[in-house]
């Protein structure tokens, strides 16, 4: 048939931008609708060759096409074809469809019975052929009007995304399916530092910070292979050298063939969210100060500790200090030596415990340590030492060497306590009375103050 003789125009991208952007609104949603436009476009042209086909039949008595004579002569053709392949879900979308298919199987009926009546040497009278033509024009008029609205809607669609591709907050970029860059939007731009005309014809990859390793990407591309869409945090470096944090999405964009054509990315710059939730966090664990950890965090850290071992068996230690004469050395130097002189204990402290200890502070000049895997009393005692020892050397400030000594005292688990509250109820009961006996000295919980 000579409605199988079309063939698809070339789909080869334009080198020209307009030739890119025509290419984003195509991977951006009208594909569908650029296809339907196109098969009317096709049907309209096939529609006239056809009549001309069937004219010169009933004229001049050439042999009809086999498939005008068959008995549904309208499934024949190719846009017939395409009509009954149309799912009903499609057809929803189609208003005219109905009209257009019950003329068009009209049309051909009638063109069928005209030339099966001209095969037989009979007259074709005026109003049967007068139907023909009537009803040729009628569906002409029919696809004609339907792919105009077609075209409406595309370019409505094309409008519309381009306003949203434009002005949205979140970087788009868009790719062929070899990952060359054929658009970007003013917001990528923005978050990256690079205008379109820098990046078109690049990959992704020029963004690369270095950060991910080359098993992170090939997760990447196996995911979105696979399932046609990858969702994450990654680390990515723009065009003046700095590197950001960016939640990216992306999409592949697939034929009706399941061919990915493109592939779409939707860019969000998280570096100031994720710094913001880092402050927090360190807000709410942290004391802002020494920076060490806060009652919360040493609560927690406490908990697992006591988990490991109940798993394990073992002991821990906790250590509870106070610092002797630190408001009179507070209100004699001022509030700026004080915190000084704050942080200066809590790194003589730290230099003095294991990477898998704990050191908190409680507040005012309230320090406590939390001592894992430890055997016993001893272990603890011998913690306090070299912390009064440590402690007890002169502190150099503005004003000459200061002087400051601390009371610790001492608890352990299981034996004095089974969480956070019981030890430090413990360790502090022990630490005033290291206070009493003369200040600049330590006191671990024996079976009568444990059970005061």
């Amino acid at each position: 048939m000579e409605e199988q003789e079309y063939r698809d125009p070339p789909t080869a991208p334009s080198e020209t931008h307009d030739g890119y952007r025509a290419l984003r609104r195509r991977a951006l949603g009208t594909p569908r609708l650029q296809q339907f436009a196109e098969t009317l476009d096709r049907a309209i042209d096939n529609h006239i060759r056809w009549l001309a086909r069937v004219n010169r039949a009933l004229l001049c008595h050439t042999l009809p096409s086999p498939d005008d004579l068959h008995q549904h002569p309208h499934t024949r053709c190719q846009f017939g074809t395409w009509l009954n392949a149309l799912s009903e879900e499609l057809a929803t979308h189609l208003p005219q469809l109905d009209q257009i298919v019950r003329v068009h199987t009209q049309m051909h009926q009638v063109a069928r019975r005209l030339l099966l009546t001209s095969s037989r040497g009979e007259l074709i009278t005026p109003a049967d052929y007068d139907a023909l033509n009537h009803l040729s024009e009628q569906l002409r008029l029919l696809m004609q009007a339907q792919r105009d609205q077609f075209n409406q809607d595309i370019s409505t669609l094309s409008r519309q995304l381009s306003q949203v591709f434009e002005n949205t907050a979140e970087g788009v970029i868009i790719t062929d399916a070899s990952a060359r860059i054929l658009e970007v939007n003013d917001a990528f731009s923005t978050i990256t530092g690079y205008p379109l005309h820098e990046v078109l014809g690049a990959t992704p990859a020029l963004l690369k910070s270095g950060r991910q390793s080359a098993a992170f990407y090939r997760a990447l591309w196996d995911r979105l292979l696979h399932e046609g869409q990858w969702a994450g945090e990654i680390w990515n470096r723009r065009k003046d050298g700095s590197d950001y944090l960016e939640w990216l999405s992306i999409a592949a964009v697939r034929n009706d063939l399941g061919e990915t054509t493109h592939y779409v990315g939707i860019v969000s710059d998280i570096t100031e969210a994720r710094a913001s939730e880092q402050r927090l966090e360190q807000l709410a664990h942290y004391d802002p100060l020494t920076q060490l950890p806060n009652r919360t965090l040493l609560r927690d850290r406490t908990r697992q500790a006591i988990a490991g071992c109940y798993r394990k068996g073992g002991h821990l230690g906790l250590l509870f200090i106070d610092l002797d004469g630190f408001k009179a050395i507070n209100d004699a130097y001022g509030h700026a030596q004080g915190d000084e002189m704050l942080r200066e204990v809590a790194l003589r402290i730290r230099q003095n415990l294991r990477s898998c200890d704990t050191l908190a502070r409680l507040g005012g000049d309230e320090f406590v340590v939390l001592l894992t895997d430890v055997e016993g009393r001893q272990a603890v005692e011998v913690v306090a030492q070299k912390l009064l020892a440590s402690l007890a050397r002169p502190h150099p400030s503005a004003g000459g060497l200061l002087r400051l000594t601390a009371s610790i005292g001492g608890s352990l688990y299981p034996e004095h306590g089974q969480n956070l509250e019981q030890l430090l109820h413990q360790a502090d009961c022990a630490m005033y009375l290291a206070k009493r006996q003369g200040k600049n000295r330590y006191q671990i919980v024996d079976g009568a103050l444990a059970t005061a």
